[in-house]
Protein backbone atom coordinates (compact mmCIF):
# COMPACT_ATOMS: atom_id res chain seq x y z
CA UNK A 1 0.00 0.00 0.00
CA UNK A 2 1.29 3.25 -0.98
CA UNK A 3 1.00 5.50 2.25
CA UNK A 4 2.78 8.46 0.66
CA UNK A 5 0.84 11.67 0.03
CA UNK A 6 0.36 12.86 -3.50
CA UNK A 7 0.96 16.86 -4.53
CA UNK A 8 -2.84 17.27 -4.78
CA UNK A 9 -3.34 15.90 -1.45
CA UNK A 10 -0.26 17.89 0.70
CA UNK A 11 -1.33 21.09 -1.12
CA UNK A 12 -4.86 20.71 0.74
CA UNK A 13 -3.02 19.67 3.96
CA UNK A 14 -0.99 22.89 3.82
CA UNK A 15 -3.72 25.23 2.73
CA UNK A 16 -6.04 24.11 5.91
CA UNK A 17 -2.92 25.08 7.80
CA UNK A 18 -2.28 28.36 6.44
CA UNK A 19 -6.22 28.79 6.65
CA UNK A 20 -6.13 28.27 10.35
CA UNK A 21 -3.18 30.36 11.08
CA UNK A 22 -4.60 33.31 9.46
CA UNK A 23 -8.28 32.70 10.96
CA UNK A 24 -7.82 30.89 14.35
CA UNK A 25 -4.95 32.25 16.28
CA UNK A 26 -4.16 29.94 19.73
CA UNK A 27 -4.78 32.66 21.89
CA UNK A 28 -8.39 32.46 20.46
CA UNK A 29 -8.37 28.99 20.42
CA UNK A 30 -7.31 28.23 23.85
CA UNK A 31 -9.90 31.32 25.05
CA UNK A 32 -12.65 29.72 23.31
CA UNK A 33 -12.10 26.30 24.82
CA UNK A 34 -10.87 27.04 28.37
CA UNK A 35 -12.99 27.64 31.04
CA UNK A 36 -15.92 29.84 30.62
CA UNK A 37 -15.49 29.44 26.99
CA UNK A 38 -18.34 29.17 24.75
CA UNK A 39 -16.39 25.77 23.12
CA UNK A 40 -17.51 26.77 19.56
CA UNK A 41 -16.88 30.01 17.44
CA UNK A 42 -19.41 31.21 14.30
CA UNK A 43 -17.09 32.64 12.97
CA UNK A 44 -14.49 30.22 11.94
CA UNK A 45 -17.70 27.92 11.56
CA UNK A 46 -18.51 30.28 8.53
CA UNK A 47 -14.77 30.24 7.50
CA UNK A 48 -14.66 26.70 7.18
CA UNK A 49 -17.90 25.95 5.70
CA UNK A 50 -16.97 29.04 2.74
CA UNK A 51 -13.48 26.70 2.61
CA UNK A 52 -15.19 23.50 1.88
CA UNK A 53 -14.26 21.86 5.18
CA UNK A 54 -17.75 20.73 6.26
CA UNK A 55 -18.52 19.27 2.49
CA UNK A 56 -15.37 17.57 1.56
CA UNK A 57 -16.16 14.60 1.00
CA UNK A 58 -19.64 14.44 0.07
CA UNK A 59 -20.88 14.49 -3.63
CA UNK A 60 -20.74 18.44 -5.64
CA UNK A 61 -24.88 17.23 -5.85
CA UNK A 62 -25.33 18.29 -2.03
CA UNK A 63 -23.05 21.16 -2.15
CA UNK A 64 -19.85 19.03 -1.38
CA UNK A 65 -16.55 19.01 -2.99
CA UNK A 66 -16.48 15.09 -3.93
CA UNK A 67 -13.37 14.15 -1.95
CA UNK A 68 -12.78 11.30 0.41
CA UNK A 69 -12.19 10.36 3.93
CA UNK A 70 -8.39 10.87 3.23
CA UNK A 71 -8.74 14.31 2.19
CA UNK A 72 -10.69 14.72 5.31
CA UNK A 73 -8.20 13.25 7.22
CA UNK A 74 -5.76 16.26 6.40
CA UNK A 75 -8.08 18.27 7.26
CA UNK A 76 -8.60 17.04 10.93
CA UNK A 77 -4.74 16.70 10.86
CA UNK A 78 -4.14 20.63 10.46
CA UNK A 79 -7.08 21.29 12.90
CA UNK A 80 -5.82 18.97 16.12
CA UNK A 81 -2.61 21.57 15.07
CA UNK A 82 -4.55 24.76 16.24
CA UNK A 83 -7.41 23.69 18.62
CA UNK A 84 -10.26 23.76 16.49
CA UNK A 85 -13.50 23.24 18.40
CA UNK A 86 -15.07 19.70 18.85
CA UNK A 87 -18.19 21.33 17.04
CA UNK A 88 -16.48 19.99 13.86
CA UNK A 89 -15.97 16.54 14.51
CA UNK A 90 -19.61 16.33 15.86
CA UNK A 91 -21.15 17.46 12.70
CA UNK A 92 -19.06 15.70 10.57
CA UNK A 93 -19.52 12.64 11.91
CA UNK A 94 -23.15 13.21 11.90
CA UNK A 95 -23.17 14.16 8.20
CA UNK A 96 -21.62 10.93 7.58
CA UNK A 97 -24.18 8.66 8.80
CA UNK A 98 -26.58 10.72 7.07
CA UNK A 99 -24.55 10.24 4.06
CA UNK A 100 -25.15 6.55 4.39
CA UNK A 101 -28.26 6.12 5.77
CA UNK A 102 -30.57 9.22 4.84
CA UNK A 103 -32.79 9.22 1.69
CA UNK A 104 -32.50 11.66 -1.07
CA UNK A 105 -35.35 14.10 0.61
CA UNK A 106 -33.41 13.51 4.37
CA UNK A 107 -30.11 14.65 3.02
CA UNK A 108 -31.53 17.65 1.19
CA UNK A 109 -32.94 18.94 4.15
CA UNK A 110 -29.90 18.40 6.70
CA UNK A 111 -26.87 17.64 4.55
CA UNK A 112 -27.29 20.66 2.55
CA UNK A 113 -27.27 23.26 5.54
CA UNK A 114 -24.52 21.51 7.48
CA UNK A 115 -22.74 21.57 4.25
CA UNK A 116 -23.26 25.33 4.16
CA UNK A 117 -22.39 25.92 7.89
CA UNK A 118 -26.08 26.95 8.45
CA UNK A 119 -27.02 24.16 11.00
CA UNK A 120 -25.14 21.89 13.07
CA UNK A 121 -25.33 18.58 14.66
CA UNK A 122 -24.35 15.75 16.77
CA UNK A 123 -25.08 12.63 18.04
CA UNK A 124 -26.13 10.99 20.94
CA UNK A 125 -25.79 6.96 21.36
CA UNK A 126 -24.10 5.99 24.47
CA UNK A 127 -26.13 5.01 27.52
CA UNK A 128 -25.07 6.20 31.10
CA UNK A 129 -24.57 2.26 31.78
CA UNK A 130 -23.11 1.23 28.47
CA UNK A 131 -20.80 3.61 26.20
CA UNK A 132 -20.23 1.38 23.17
CA UNK A 133 -22.04 -1.64 23.82
CA UNK A 134 -25.31 -1.19 21.74
CA UNK A 135 -26.99 -4.44 22.63
CA UNK A 136 -26.82 -3.45 26.13
CA UNK A 137 -28.87 -0.18 25.24
CA UNK A 138 -32.51 0.45 26.46
CA UNK A 139 -33.79 3.60 24.36
CA UNK A 140 -36.81 2.28 22.24
CA UNK A 141 -38.92 4.08 19.33
CA UNK A 142 -41.75 2.93 19.51
CA UNK A 143 -43.93 3.80 16.06
CA UNK A 144 -47.22 5.44 17.22
CA UNK A 145 -49.19 6.43 13.90
CA UNK A 146 -47.77 8.90 11.87
CA UNK A 147 -45.13 9.47 14.38
CA UNK A 148 -42.25 7.61 16.46
CA UNK A 149 -42.25 7.58 20.29
CA UNK A 150 -38.76 7.76 21.75
CA UNK A 151 -38.20 6.83 25.64
CA UNK A 152 -34.60 6.65 27.61
CA UNK A 153 -31.55 7.56 28.13
CA UNK A 154 -28.18 9.03 26.50
CA UNK A 155 -25.31 9.98 27.81
CA UNK A 156 -21.82 11.50 26.63
CA UNK A 157 -23.22 13.79 24.24
CA UNK A 158 -20.86 16.43 22.82
CA UNK A 159 -21.62 19.73 21.77
CA UNK A 160 -25.48 19.85 22.67
CA UNK A 161 -25.10 23.36 23.12
CA UNK A 162 -24.34 24.24 20.23
CA UNK A 163 -26.34 21.89 17.72
CA UNK A 164 -29.71 22.65 16.31
CA UNK A 165 -30.57 18.73 15.88
CA UNK A 166 -29.23 15.38 17.56
CA UNK A 167 -29.79 12.16 15.98
CA UNK A 168 -30.57 9.78 18.45
CA UNK A 169 -29.72 5.91 18.23
CA UNK A 170 -32.50 3.83 19.36
CA UNK A 171 -33.81 -0.02 19.47
CA UNK A 172 -37.00 0.71 16.96
CA UNK A 173 -40.27 -1.37 16.36
CA UNK A 174 -42.68 -0.25 14.04
CA UNK A 175 -45.94 -2.19 13.58
CA UNK A 176 -44.30 -5.85 13.35
CA UNK A 177 -43.07 -7.75 15.66
CA UNK A 178 -38.97 -7.48 14.62
CA UNK A 179 -36.84 -5.22 16.86
CA UNK A 180 -34.48 -3.40 14.85
CA UNK A 181 -32.64 -0.07 14.76
CA UNK A 182 -33.19 3.46 13.75
CA UNK A 183 -30.84 6.96 13.93
CA UNK A 184 -33.75 9.43 14.97
CA UNK A 185 -33.42 13.96 13.98
CA UNK A 186 -34.27 15.33 17.24
CA UNK A 187 -34.47 19.02 17.20
CA UNK A 188 -32.54 20.59 20.32
CA UNK A 189 -35.51 22.38 21.20
CA UNK A 190 -37.32 19.16 22.08
CA UNK A 191 -35.55 18.31 24.77
CA UNK A 192 -34.15 21.74 26.04
CA UNK A 193 -35.45 20.62 29.52
CA UNK A 194 -34.42 17.68 30.09
CA UNK A 195 -30.27 17.97 29.26
CA UNK A 196 -27.64 17.90 32.09
CA UNK A 197 -24.01 18.62 31.79
CA UNK A 198 -21.53 16.01 32.12
CA UNK A 199 -17.74 16.79 32.95
CA UNK A 200 -15.06 14.68 31.34
CA UNK A 201 -11.91 13.79 32.33
CA UNK A 202 -10.06 16.45 30.25
CA UNK A 203 -12.14 18.68 31.09
CA UNK A 204 -14.41 18.60 27.66
CA UNK A 205 -18.29 19.04 28.70
CA UNK A 206 -20.86 16.34 28.04
CA UNK A 207 -24.47 15.95 28.33
CA UNK A 208 -26.54 13.68 29.45
CA UNK A 209 -30.72 13.49 27.99
CA UNK A 210 -33.83 12.03 29.11
CA UNK A 211 -35.86 11.00 26.92
CA UNK A 212 -39.23 11.03 28.47
CA UNK A 213 -41.59 9.98 25.36
CA UNK A 214 -40.29 12.33 22.95
CA UNK A 215 -42.48 12.69 19.76
CA UNK A 216 -40.91 12.90 16.58
CA UNK A 217 -42.74 12.64 12.76
CA UNK A 218 -42.43 9.90 10.97
CA UNK A 219 -39.45 10.93 8.74
CA UNK A 220 -37.68 11.75 11.15
CA UNK A 221 -36.05 8.02 10.91
CA UNK A 222 -32.80 8.29 8.86
CA UNK A 223 -33.49 6.30 5.03
CA UNK A 224 -37.60 5.29 6.75
CA UNK A 225 -38.82 2.05 7.96
CA UNK A 226 -36.58 0.20 4.76
CA UNK A 227 -33.16 1.43 6.59
CA UNK A 228 -34.01 -0.37 10.25
CA UNK A 229 -32.13 -3.95 9.62
CA UNK A 230 -28.88 -2.00 8.24
CA UNK A 231 -28.70 0.57 10.77
CA UNK A 232 -27.19 -0.94 13.34
CA UNK A 233 -24.41 -2.33 10.89
CA UNK A 234 -23.97 1.08 9.15
CA UNK A 235 -23.63 2.92 12.32
CA UNK A 236 -20.62 0.57 13.65
CA UNK A 237 -19.22 1.44 9.52
CA UNK A 238 -19.40 5.07 10.34
CA UNK A 239 -17.82 5.12 13.91
CA UNK A 240 -14.83 3.42 12.92
CA UNK A 241 -14.45 6.22 9.60
CA UNK A 242 -15.11 8.77 12.77
CA UNK A 243 -12.94 7.04 15.18
CA UNK A 244 -9.87 7.36 12.06
CA UNK A 245 -10.73 10.48 11.36
CA UNK A 246 -10.49 11.99 15.07
CA UNK A 247 -6.92 9.85 15.58
CA UNK A 248 -5.66 12.19 12.93
CA UNK A 249 -7.16 15.27 14.65
CA UNK A 250 -5.05 13.89 17.81
CA UNK A 251 -1.96 13.06 15.57
CA UNK A 252 -2.11 16.82 14.42
CA UNK A 253 -2.14 17.60 18.40
CA UNK A 254 0.40 15.58 19.48
CA UNK A 255 2.67 17.11 16.07
CA UNK A 256 2.28 20.67 17.70
CA UNK A 257 3.08 19.97 20.89
CA UNK A 258 6.44 18.35 19.94
CA UNK A 259 7.09 21.34 17.82
CA UNK A 260 6.43 23.71 20.27
CA UNK A 261 8.30 21.35 22.79
CA UNK A 262 11.28 21.53 20.91
CA UNK A 263 11.26 25.48 20.07
CA UNK A 264 10.75 25.70 23.86
CA UNK A 265 13.77 23.19 25.02
CA UNK A 266 15.74 24.81 22.27
CA UNK A 267 15.67 28.13 23.63
CA UNK A 268 15.55 27.53 27.77
CA UNK A 269 19.22 27.35 29.53
CA UNK A 270 20.24 25.58 32.33
CA UNK A 271 23.65 25.69 33.36
CA UNK A 272 24.57 27.61 30.64
CA UNK A 273 23.07 25.00 27.73
CA UNK A 274 19.89 24.85 26.01
CA UNK A 275 17.96 21.76 28.24
CA UNK A 276 17.59 20.22 24.63
CA UNK A 277 21.10 19.50 24.74
CA UNK A 278 20.61 16.98 27.29
CA UNK A 279 19.90 13.22 26.94
CA UNK A 280 16.95 12.84 29.07
CA UNK A 281 15.46 15.50 27.25
CA UNK A 282 16.11 14.32 23.87
CA UNK A 283 15.00 10.90 24.92
CA UNK A 284 11.64 12.43 26.12
CA UNK A 285 10.95 14.15 22.58
CA UNK A 286 11.80 11.06 20.81
CA UNK A 287 9.16 8.88 22.46
CA UNK A 288 6.10 12.28 22.04
CA UNK A 289 7.96 11.75 18.00
CA UNK A 290 7.32 8.04 17.74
Amino acid sequence: MDTQLSEDQTALEDSCRKLLEGEWPLEQAIKTLGPGGARHSPQLWTTLAEAGWLGLPFSVGLGGAGGDLIDLGLCYRAAGERLVPNSLYSSIFAELLIDRLGSEAQKHEYLQSMIAGTSLATIAYSEPHAAEQPRLFKTTATRAGDQWVLSGAKAFVPDVETADVLFVLANARSNSDRADWGLFAVARDTVSGSVRRQSAFGGETLYQIELNRVHVPADALLGGESALARTLDTFHDVVEQATALQCMEMVGGASAVLKRTVEYVSQRQQHGRAIGSYQAVQHMLANVAI
